[in-house]
């Protein structure tokens, strides 16, 4: 310590050797007191010279503490309208459902010694597994209820350069869950009847590769062997737990040998979707033979939204709802290449794509789901095995859904589609007998038929 230079701690300590009555004045301490070990006092020290509180007192004091903040203001409450209800609290939740049996065993694990040295449905790999390897095709063949697949594909299934156990028509390792369903947008008003087929070809001059469904062009269901074989009685009601449909659109490309617009069938007909009141499940970008992948007809592979051609035609991964336009686009590369996809079964030169719809939304959006019923002005000889489902079918299976929802033929037009007419491919036509009445009568007779009878059937008058 330097000499002459007086310090608080100088000043403690002369404090100190002075007994408490002749302390120095107290003064009320600001901020905080602390003991100091001299008679036991206490000190303040909140400033450069130490004072004591309350004379020689042991007791410590301790500041006054600060205000509380006043409290805030409540919010205002605005009572509910006398006339509504105060919501009701939330359902409770309900427990997960348990998980299902696995119908594969041992998938993306190596096989070829556990399935006896062959590839092919095996023990193995459960009773709906395969053990195969890619790029190694087999012509091994499984029924599924009525449907035959193959067990290993055109090669496309199983893993690189090894046998390894994967589902029929999968390609291990383990896939992705499905997505959830896209919601559905709030349901528009029908289309006035008069611009109901004018709206249909404006979409086909008008569609490309989107994502959304009214932007897509024109979506068609043909029917085919899953569908009902008597029109009489209900056609329009999907018999498996999917729709396969496909989108057919002007600047899409004609077929490289024919000059049409890709179409599944050169014979069969169908219905075109509405697309507002439908939405999308998955889609190929050619014809994978969608019925081996049941109940929702879409491969647990599924490929990115930027897949390539190549990998696409390779494996028939399936695109999720959101690459819906990117899926067109690969058709429209393999159309031009006038190749057909290595994963396809059939070379039949036929380009069309396969568009997988959710059969809960047709449904529960009948007869909205339907925007018209078409025939294919052709021979009825492109049938395959599906039965003669042509413009005959088409007429009676027409008919008979005006009987049901109560419709007229200009709310749901019967229409002829002309996949070789690249302008205005869909034209309406009359589906009635001009000497009849009631429904099958023509024109403004079976309108008010309709609108007035609670039996349709019955002649009027």
């Amino acid at each position: 310590m330097r000499a002459g230079v007086v310090t608080p701690l100088t000043v403690l300590s002369v404090i100190c050797f002075l007994p408490c009555s002749l302390s120095l004045p107290t003064v009320q301490c600001k901020s905080w007191c602390k003991f100091w070990k001299c008679d036991g006092s206490l000190w303040c020290a909140n400033s450069e010279t130490p004072f004591p509180c309350n004379g020689c007192s042991n007791t410590p004091q301790s500041p006054p503490p600060p205000a509380p903040p006043p409290p805030p203001p409540p919010p205002p409450t605005t009572p509910l309208p006398p006339n509504l209800p105060h919501p009701a609290p939330p359902p409770p939740s309900t427990p997960p459902l348990p998980p299902a049996a696995p119908s594969v065993l041992n998938q993306g694990e190596e096989c070829y010694a556990s399935c006896g040295s062959k590839q092919g449905a095996c023990d193995f790999c459960g009773p709906y597994g395969a053990c195969c390897k890619q790029g190694d095709p087999t012509e091994l063949s499984q029924k599924f209820g009525s449907f035959e697949v193959w067990q290993c594909g055109d090669g496309g299934y199983g893993c690189p350069g090894w046998h390894c156990c994967g589902g029929i028509g999968i390609r291990p390792p383990s896939m992705p869950p499905l997505p959830p369903l896209l919601p559905m947008p709030p349901m528009p008003p029908p289309l006035a009847p008069q611009i109901a087929v004018h709206e249909i070809n404006r979409r086909f001059a008008f569609g490309h590769p989107s994502s959304n469904l009214m932007d897509a062009g024109v979506i068609i269901h043909q029917f085919d062997e899953r569908d009902e074989p008597d029109p009489d009685k209900e056609p329009w009601r999907p018999n498996q737990p999917s729709i396969s449909a496909a989108t057919v659109y002007q600047t899409m490309g004609h077929e490289p040998d024919r000059g049409n617009i890709p179409v599944y069938s050169y014979s069969l007909a169908g219905l075109v979707l509405a697309p507002q009141y439908n939405r999308v499940r998955c889609s190929y970008a050619f014809d994978a033979g969608s019925l081996q992948w049941q109940p929702s007809a879409c491969n647990p592979w599924r490929c990115s939204n930027y897949e390539s051609v190549d990998s696409h035609a390779a494996g028939a991964c399936a695109f999720n709802p959101e690459a819906l336009g990117h899926m067109m686009e690969v058709q429209a590369e393999l159309r031009s290449r006038n190749q057909k996809a290595s994963y396809k079964k059939w070379d039949d030169h036929k380009f069309y794509n396969e568009v997988i719809m959710d059969e809960q939304t047709y449904i529960a959006n009948l007869p909205h789901s339907i925007a018209a019923v078409f025939y294919l002005p052709t021979s009825c000889d492109d049938i395959f095995s599906v039965g003669p489902k042509c413009e005959d079918y088409a007429r009676g299976a027409h008919r008979n859904m005006l009987r049901h929802f109560r419709l007229t033929e200009t709310e749901l037009p019967f229409v002829k589609f002309d996949f070789f007419d690249w302008e205005k491919p869909f034209t309406q036509l009359p589906n009635c007998d001009p000497q009849a009445t009631g429904l099958l009568s023509c024109g403004p007779v079976a309108n008010a038929a309709l609108a007035t009878q609670g039996d349709p059937l019955r002649p009027i008058g």
